[in-house]
């Protein structure tokens, strides 16, 4: 499994709390924990003083042009 750094953005205790939890149920949550810390670098760019924006949530799921529409979805959907 490869190893991330700490997360660094506004969210960061609230997705490693998370991330602990669905760890502690049995999940391994790999694939998971990438995608959160290309969320969690992408809301370093954004103001979320006021919590989660709708233009850091669109960002984070915009899709991209070598994107399959399963990609686009599991990054709209982390929990599966």
């Amino acid at each position: 499994m490869a190893t991330f750094k700490k997360f660094q953005g506004p969210f960061a205790v609230l997705l490693e709390r998370y991330l602990t939890e669905k760890r502690v149920l049995g999940l391994k949550y790999g694939e998971e924990e990438r995608l959160m810390h290309v969320f969690d670098e992408l809301s370093l760019g954004f103001d979320c003083s006021d919590g989660l924006s709708k233009e850091l949530v669109m960002a984070y799921v915009k899709k991209q042009p070598h994107w399959s529409q399963s990609t686009q979805e599991h990054r709209a959907y982390l929990s599966k």
